[in-house]
């Protein structure tokens, strides 16, 4: 009985212990921040403040998550495939999901790939 390849590449994926592959959207993925948005405020409250200073810490991050997720809303299909899909792989690594790390991953990949290719515009090597 044969496998299908599919199958075998999950499956050798799983006893190696690498990800899975993931099938890789038209829009962004749906991340639940609120969790990451607590632990980041408790490390601050841990400094002193009190409830304001949680509650506070909190709705900056959610803002902050909120503005990241609306900018990858809007240019999501701007990136790679394989892009999209190592960058969401690494900003939800470890359970606590992040877009802004999302779209930090996704801009750095982006210049990179520019300046690389600016340097071969221009003749200049990479040493």
């Amino acid at each position: 009985m044969m496998l299908p390849l599919a199958a075998l590449a999950l499956g050798s994926q799983l006893a190696f212990g690498s990800p899975p592959i993931t099938a890789v959207a038209d829009s962004p993925p749906n991340l639940a921040v609120d969790q990451n948005c607590r632990t980041q405020a408790k490390h601050t409250d841990s400094l002193g403040g009190g409830k304001d200073v949680f509650d506070s810490s909190v709705a900056s991050c959610m803002r902050s998550e909120h503005t990241a997720r609306d900018k990858l809303r809007s240019e999501w299909t701007q990136f790679t495939p394989a892009t999209r899909e190592r960058c969401t792989a690494t900003s939800t690594m470890g359970g606590m999901p992040s877009y802004v790390e999302l779209l930090t991953c996704l801009e750095m990949d982006k210049q990179a790939r520019e300046l690389e290719q600016r340097q071969r515009t221009t003749g200049q090597r990479k040493d």
